[in-house]
């Protein structure tokens, strides 16, 4: 990465930008010469962000939210029209888009998913909904660490752990294992996640449930990922 390159790489990036809203409305325009639009749920999503020199970083694997957020529009043409172009505040998943279409297709979710359906946020129903959101990252080329963490209201919390790059289930499972580095934000007074207040939080008792949370959160995973893998083993035999 020099400054050329990096310029570079910030042109072509706009240019993917361009070129992807071109193909969405050739998407859409066919969808309108098939007669289809109005039969037609439409989900754009993206699979993570990307730092590109914020925080003195580049790439996609860290837990800051440039690259952990994600876009999330969802069209439905019956939608009624007062509830069209709303910004729906709450905490959503890329794995509530399966659960989201499977509800629209009227199909049942399958056991060992996760997510939920993000329909009755769509059609303006007074839901219960999900106040925190796990977050986890285990890529760990170009010297990345293990990381997890869990976003709740205003706060968002991370840990992380030497990472290793041919690793086994048994090196993601942190239960006994004290983090390397941790991080604490508040959101509301710093969105740019610039201040770290992990190691003088303003609130020591908000840091100790935010670390419960995110060890639940990390050891469901693990069961999550033990059970299916058994199942899996189960339907090879």
């Amino acid at each position: 990465y020099t400054r050329p390159t990096s310029l570079e790489h910030h042109v072509r990036y706009a240019q993917t930008i361009t070129g992807l809203d071109q193909v969405v409305g050739d998407l859409l325009d066919d969808l309108e010469e098939r007669g289809l639009a109005e039969d037609t749920i439409i989900v754009f999503a993206s699979d993570h962000g990307l730092l590109m020199g914020e925080h003195g970083m580049g790439g996609k694997s860290l837990l800051y939210d440039l690259a952990s957020k994600i876009p999330c529009f969802i069209y439905d043409p019956n939608l009624p029209r007062d509830l069209r172009g709303r910004k729906v505040d709450e905490l959503v998943s890329s794995l509530d888009i399966t659960c989201t279409l499977l509800d629209y297709a009227g199909i049942p979710e399958l056991d060992f998913m996760s997510g939920a359906s993000l329909r009755p946020l769509v059609q303006g129903e007074d839901v219960v909904w999900r106040h925190d959101l796990f977050l986890e990252s285990l890529y760990t080329g170009r010297d990345t660490p293990f990381q997890e963490g869990v976003r709740s209201g205003k706060w968002k919390y991370i840990r992380m752990y030497d990472g290793k790059n041919r690793y086994a289930e048994v090196d993601v499972d942190f239960a006994n294992r004290a983090p390397g580095f941790e991080m604490l934000f508040d959101l509301e007074d710093d969105p740019g996640e610039r201040i770290n207040l992990a190691d003088n939080p303003p609130d020591p008792e908000v840091l100790a449930d935010l670390r419960a949370r995110c060890a639940a959160g990390s050891q469901e995973l693990n069961r999550r990922r033990q059970v299916f893998k058994e199942t899996v083993e189960v339907k090879k035999r």
